[in-house]
């Protein structure tokens, strides 16, 4: 098979609109959904995606804050083949800001301290 005939066989999906932050809820709830059930299919206009997640699956994410400007970008990717790698350090998502540090020295009750450091995000248990 040549690279021509290896080309013909990619679909693609691109999506880029500006909305309410109620309609781009309904889109990741949406996309939770498929993801529990095996399967992530995306349409636009008479053409579809047909996405098959593997177990692992592979995070890319990204946040920026200007003066004026936010911004959060979120990947997923997967194929055969793919690993745990050590974390290092992990990533905690919630609605609230950590408390100021102290300069008084950390403990293990500290949320500064380097050993409370929670390492989980359970999907599972997260309330879409």
């Amino acid at each position: 098979m040549g690279k021509s005939d290896k080309k013909s066989d990619k679909k693609e999906i691109s999506f880029e609109k500006t909305m309410k932050k109620t309609e781009m809820i309904s889109y990741l709830e949406a996309i939770v959904r498929s993801l529990k059930e095996g399967k992530v299919v995306i349409e636009q206009g008479g053409q579809f995606v047909s996405l098959t997640p593997g177990e692992m699956i592979a995070v890319e994410m990204e946040t920026k804050q200007k003066k004026d400007k936010e911004k959060f970008s979120l990947a997923f990717s997967w194929k055969a083949g793919l690993v745990i790698e050590p974390d290092e350090e992990s990533v905690k998502i919630s609605s609230e800001e950590p408390a100021p540090c102290s300069d008084i020295e950390a403990h293990a009750a500290d949320p500064c301290s380097e050993k409370a450091i929670t390492h989980s995000y359970d999907a599972e248990k997260a309330d879409f």
